[in-house]
C-alpha cells in the first residue's frame, strides 16, 4: 500500500531552519545509577560535537527545586554547540546548545540542534525535510530505556513552512500530517524505534502533531511536530520554552507512575491466581467421613506458613499499586499549574492540545488504576479466609482425633478395670493346686487361675466394646440436640 505521504510534491517536502529539541529526564538514586543519563548526554554530544558535559560539577542537592549544574564560569546555564554536517555535496553549520539540571527528584537534560536561520546576514537556504536525519546519527537521540529510573524524553521537532506549502495545506488537508510523518521517518529511520501518529491540533496559532501513545511510550519516545505558520508562534514558544520543559517533566512522571503500575498489575494477577489456586486445593480435602492424611495435613501446614507471606506481599504490592495512583494524582496537579503559568505568560487561552493530557490520559490511568484495586482488594479477605478455613481444617482434625483418643482410652480402661475386678473376685474362690499339663490327659478341665484370666478378658473386651457403643450414641445424641 503506497503511503499517503508520497502523494504530494516532492518540491513541497522542503523546511526553513529545522530544530530538534530533546527534553530528557531520569530520577536520581544513587552517584552510579545518575551517572546513566550523562552518559547518554555525552554519547550524543560525541556524534555530533566534540563536548562533553562536566559531569565532575555535577552534584545532587535535596535543598534545591530546580538548580542549574553547570560550572559557575559559564556565562549562560547552557552548554554550546557547534558542528557541521555533509548535506548534497557542502558543509552545512548545525548550532544548538546543551543544559544540564537538577528538577525536584530528577536529573534532567535540555538539547537543542538546529539549522541556524541566517548565516553571514542572510537567511539560510530550505532543507529538504530528510535533513532532520542529520541530528540523529546512529538513533543517539533515542535514551536507553533504564526502567528503574530513566522516566522518558520528548522529542520536538520544529520547523518554518513556506507561503507555498500553506497554500497547498488548503487544498490538501493531509499535508501538514504527511509533513509531519516525513519528519519523523527521516529523524528515526528505524521503524521499531518510531512511535506511530496519535493526534494532532493547535498550538499558539500553528498545527502540531503528537506521535507516541501516552501509555505505550516506555518503547518509544514522545514526538511532537510543530510547524511555524507566524512569528508569534516562535516567539511564545521562546517565552515559555522553560514552562514546557517543566510541564514535558510533569507528564513523563505521571506516565511512568502508569506504567509502573501496569508492572504491580501484572504481579498481582499473577499471585491471585496462585492464592487461588491454594484456596481450591484444600477445599478439596474432605474431613467429614476421615481424618486428614499425613499428606494432606503436610500440605495444610506448608500453606499455613506461605500463605501469611502471600498476604504480606500481596498488601505491599497493592500499597504500591495505590501509591502510583497518588503520584499520577499529585502530577496532574503540578501539569495543570504548569499550564496555566503559560497561559498567563504567553497571553493564550486556547491550550487544549496540551490540556489533553491533564484531562484525558491522567483520568484514564487514574481509572484503571482504581479499578484494578477494586478487583484485587477483596483477594486480600480471600488469603485471610484460606488462612482461617486451614486453622479450622486441622483444629477440626486434631479435636476429632482427641475425641477417638479419649473413646479408645476410656474403653480401655473400663475394660481393664470389669476384667480385674472379676479376676479378683473370682481368684478369692480358688483354692486347687496348680498342676502341670498331662498330655496324657489333653482334655482334662482349664485350671480355674487359666478360666478366671480367659474370662476376664472376655468380660473385658466385652465392656470395652459396650463402653464405645454407649458413648457413641450419646455423641450422636449430643450433636442431634
Amino acid at each position: 500500500m503506497k503511503n499517503q505521504a508520497s502523494n504530494y510534491d516532492e518540491k513541497l517536502k522542503f523546511i526553513y531552519a529545522p530544530n530538534v529539541h530533546l527534553f530528557a529526564y531520569s530520577l536520581h538514586k544513587d552517584t552510579k545509577q545518575d551517572n546513566l543519563l550523562w552518559q547518554e548526554s555525552n554519547l550524543l554530544l560525541s556524534k555530533l560535537t566534540q563536548k562533553q558535559l562536566p559531569l565532575s560539577d555535577f552534584n545532587f542537592s535535596s535543598t534545591h527545586r530546580r538548580r542549574l549544574l553547570l560550572p559557575k564560569n559559564f556565562l549562560t546555564n547552557k552548554l554550546p554547540l557547534k558542528s557541521k554536517v555533509e548535506w548534497e555535496n557542502s558543509q552545512l553549520k548545525i548550532t544548538g546548545f546543551a543544559s544540564p539540571l537538577q528538577l525536584e527528584d530528577s536529573y534532567c537534560l535540555s538539547l537543542n540542534l538546529r539549522r541556524p536561520e541566517t548565516e553571514n546576514g542572510q537567511k539560510t537556504s530550505l532543507v529538504n525535510v530528510n535533513f532532520y536525519s542529520k541530528f540523529n546519527p546512529g538513533n543517539c537521540l533515542i535514551f536507553k530505556d533504564d526502567k528503574q529510573l530513566f522516566l522518558g524524553e520528548t522529542l520536538l521537532i520544529t520547523g518554518w513552512l513556506t507561503p507555498e506549502q500553506k497554500q497547498y495545506s488548503r487544498q490538501n488537508n493531509n499535508f501538514f500530517k504527511d509533513l509531519a510523518t516525513d519528519c519523523v521517518k527521516a529523524l528515526i529511520p528505524e521503524r521499531k524505534k518510531r512511535p506511530s501518529f496519535y493526534r494532532q491540533g493547535e498550538l499558539f496559532g500553528s498545527p502540531i502533531f503528537a506521535y507516541g501513545l501516552p501509555s505505550q511510550e516506555a518503547n518509544t519516545p514522545q514526538i511532537l511536530v510543530w510547524f511555524f505558520l507566524q512569528p508569534e508562534t516562535n516567539q511564545k514558544f521562546v517565552t515559555c520554552s522553560e514552562q514546557l520543559f517543566d510541564l514535558f517533566f510533569f507528564q513523563h512522571k505521571a506516565i511512568k507512575a502508569f506504567q509502573n503500575s501496569r508492572v504491580i498489575y501484572n504481579v498481582l494477577a499473577e499471585k491471585l491466581t496462585e492464592i487461588e489456586e491454594d484456596a481450591n486445593q484444600f477445599q478439596g480435602i474432605n474431613t467429614r467421613n476421615k481424618y486428614l492424611s499425613n499428606r494432606e495435613l503436610k500440605i495444610l501446614q506448608d500453606k499455613l506458613q506461605k500463605l501469611p507471606k502471600d498476604a504480606l506481599g500481596f498488601a505491599e504490592n497493592l500499597r504500591l499499586l495505590s501509591a502510583y495512583e497518588n503520584t499520577i494524582s499529585l502530577n496532574q496537579h503540578n501539569y495543570r499549574e504548569k499550564l496555566a503559568q503559560i497561559s498567563e505568560n504567553v497571553g493564550e487561552k486556547d491550550l487544549s492540545f496540551l490540556a489533553d493530557f491533564e484531562q484525558k490520559s491522567c483520568i484514564i490511568f487514574r481509572d484503571q488504576i482504581q479499578g484494578d484495586l477494586n478487583y484485587f482488594v477483596p483477594g486480600v479477605g480471600l488469603v485471610d479466609r484460606a488462612i482461617a478455613s486451614i486453622r479450622g481444617l486441622v483444629e477440626i482434625d486434631q479435636a476429632e482425633s482427641d475425641r477417638q483418643l479419649n473413646l479408645t482410652v476410656a474403653m480401655l480402661g473400663v475394660g481393664i478395670a470389669a476384667g480385674g475386678i472379676f479376676a479378683t473376685s473370682y481368684a478369692l474362690s480358688v483354692n486347687e493346686a496348680i498342676q502341670l499339663p498331662n498330655l496324657s490327659l489333653p482334655l482334662k478341665p482349664l485350671h480355674p487361675v487359666t478360666k478366671s484370666f480367659l474370662w476376664s478378658m472376655a468380660i473385658g473386651i466385652f465392656a470395652a466394646i459396650l463402653t464405645g457403643i454407649i458413648m457413641g450414641c450419646w455423641e450422636k445424641w449430643r450433636k442431634r440436640r
